[in-house]
């Protein structure tokens, strides 16, 4: 839940306003300092097939093991072949990874500190049990050091200031700070008015029973 409340969608900006919403848009345009498409990304099968007919010459994999999870291997399989330049992130050498030109060694959760939101909305904090193996690092750490190096430094040592920029932001979690979640994590609720999707939730522990499914167990996805 945590990636597509931080605009993972390819039409929409963190907190699920439209990317061709100019008044949304230039709210992250001030706060990072930058000018921002309006056109929406593409989707991840249009990216594949784009592959596939040479129109996409190289691709970045975070977490994601397309010839496992995508329908049609052999197709994936062929399509990131044909690519000039292929980066995989991820903790493991998967299938896909196998296939890249470039493999970047990424910590577990059970090695890094972050917060995930899970299905009910409530968003929890990672604590490290394990040391981060040699040679690896956190996605965070990843992504602010490739950005340094493309001309572009991210201000983000840790998840407080991740965190910090995303309560600035992004209304949905306005009231969550990093050293406010503790043990059991706090609930991201809709503002007064709701959120420009008009979603609404109730925590699980207050939810009054449908009369359907006694009950789910639903998680959610680390991010830093």
């Amino acid at each position: 839940q945590g990636t597509l409340d931080m605009g993972v969608l390819p039409g929409f900006l963190p907190g699920f306003s439209e990317i061709g919403d100019a008044k949304a848009r230039g709210v992250f345009e001030e706060a990072w300092k930058i000018s921002l498409s309006p056109r929406p990304g593409a989707q991840a099968m249009d990216m594949i097939k784009a592959a596939a007919e040479g129109r996409l010459r190289a691709l970045y994999l975070s977490g994601e093991n397309p010839l496992l999870t995508y329908p049609e291997s052999d197709y994936t399989q062929k399509a990131l072949e044909s690519l000039d330049f292929l980066v995989v992130q991820d903790m493991f050498l998967t299938p896909t990874a196998r296939l890249a030109d470039v493999v970047l060694p990424v910590a577990s959760f059970a090695e890094k500190r972050g917060t995930y939101t899970s299905f009910e909305r409530r968003v929890q904090a990672l604590s490290p049990a394990l040391p981060v193996l040699e040679g690896a690092r956190t996605d965070l750490e990843i992504f602010c050091e490739l950005s340094r190096r493309m001309g572009y430094v991210m201000q983000a040592s840790g998840p407080e200031e991740v965190m910090k920029e995303i309560s600035s932001l992004v209304p949905l979690y306005a009231d969550i700070t990093y050293d406010g979640l503790r043990d059991k994590g706090k609930m991201a609720v809709a503002p007064p008015g709701g959120t420009p999707g008009g979603y609404s939730f109730t925590p699980l522990e207050t939810a009054e029973p449908s009369g359907g499914a006694p009950g789910f167990c639903a998680g959610g996805r680390g991010m830093d």
